[in-house]
Formats: C-alpha cells, sequence, structure tokens
C-alpha cells in the first residue's frame, strides 16, 4: 500500500492521539479500590491495553522519522537514532509487561506486581532508570531534529529537551530505594509523572501533524 507524504504525517498523529486517549482510559484501573492487590483480571487489562499503546508508539515514532527525513534527508542519523531509541523502549517495555503478567499468571492468589516481593524485581529496572535512560535520548534526538528540520514550531523541540531532561534526571533513581510512595525511588509515582509528560508530548506534536498543511 502506497501512502502518501501528507497521508504517513496524518497516520502518525492518528496515532499519537490514539495513545494518549487509550491511556486516559487505562489509569482508573490503576485507582479502583480493592482490598488487598489488585485482582487478576485488573493488571492483565491494564497490560493488555498498554501492548496497544505501545504499538501506537511503535507507529508514531517511524512516522515522525520518515516525516522529518522527507523534509530535510539530511538529518538521517539523528532521526535514525530517534527512531532507535524509540523502538527500545517500546520492546523492553513489552518485557517489562511480560513480567508483570507472568508474575500474576503464575500466583495462587492475588498479587500485586507493582511491588516488590510480588514480583516486581525483574520489571523495576526497566520501568525505571532505563527507561528514563531511553526516553531521554529518544527526546534529545527528536527534539534536535525538529530544530534542524523546521518541520514543526520550535517551541516543540525545547520542549522535548525539557521533558528529556525530566526523565535523564531520574536515572539515578537505581540508588534510591524502592519505596513506591516516594516520589524519587526506583519505582516511585515520578514514573507516572515521567510518563505522562512523554505522552503529552507526544500528543503535542500528534495534533500539529494531523493540522499540518
Amino acid at each position: 500500500m502506497v501512502v502518501s507524504e501528507r497521508g504517513v504525517q496524518y497516520l502518525t498523529g492518528l496515532a499519537g492521539i490514539g495513545i494518549f486517549a487509550l491511556t486516559a482510559v487505562v489509569i482508573p484501573l490503576y485507582f479502583v479500590p480493592f482490598r488487598g492487590p489488585p485482582p487478576a483480571w485488573n493488571v492483565l487489562t491494564r497490560i493488555l491495553v498498554d501492548m496497544f499503546v505501545l504499538v501506537g508508539f511503535v507507529v508514531f515514532v517511524v512516522g515522525f522519522r520518515h516525516t522529518l527525513l522527507s523534509e530535510r534527508p539530511a538529518l538521517e542519523w539523528l532521526v535514525t537514532l530517534c527512531l532507535a531509541g524509540g523502538l527500545a523502549l517500546a520492546i523492553l517495555t513489552f518485557v517489562a509487561h511480560a513480567i508483570q503478567a507472568g508474575s500474576v499468571l503464575g500466583a495462587q492468589g492475588r498479587v500485586d506486581p507493582t511491588r516488590v516481593g510480588s514480583g516486581a524485581e525483574g520489571a523495576l529496572l526497566i520501568y525505571g532508570p532505563v527507561a528514563r535512560l531511553l526516553t531521554a535520548t529518544f527526546l534529545a534526538s527528536a527534539g534536535s531534529a525538529i530544530l534542524l528540520a523546521g518541520v514543526l514550531p520550535g517551541w516543540t523541540g525545547w520542549l522535548a529537551y525539557a521533558v528529556g531532561a525530566f526523565h535523564l534526571a531520574l536515572v539515578p533513581t537505581i540508588f534510591s530505594g524502592t519505596d513506591p510512595a516516594r516520589f524519587y525511588s526506583i519505582n516511585g509515582w515520578s514514573i507516572p509523572v515521567a510518563g505522562g509528560l512523554l505522552l503529552s508530548w507526544v500528543l503535542v506534536v500528534s495534533i500539529l501533524l494531523v493540522l499540518r498543511n
């Protein structure tokens, strides 16, 4: 199937908007009040929805690379680095999800796979410092490519730098313990904040790509 340049931009934007919408749908599942650990259906539903989010993110990063490269072929190295960072982030997050799902499916009773002692150990590093470093790489290269290509407003490139710097600052949480109630720990609530900032940037860029003439 041959897709025009405009069609690629449109599909890229729709993918970004779609993953933001799916994430907004699944977030309430994290706050359903249960007595004790969440039931298996809750955890597995969250993971299932996020699998589609990750596929949408792959579509976004591939389309983003194509759009910038079509405007400035000289930026091939930079936008390929951006693509590699985004794909690595998606692949490793799939692995972390598989670890969490395995913890739930292999348990005799209810477990919370986000907590140490319930199967979270294998995914802590991926969800935390590894994902933060890959996201910072993706955003730094994306911001640079935007500023050099001129495809999108310059402020979106600077915003990518800012969000990337926040992610980079969380990489040292590898030394900060495993208390999920703390902001700055390897599995602290800085992770959903960082993820929300990334998705907000993706949403902004996606809307601009859809509206771009």
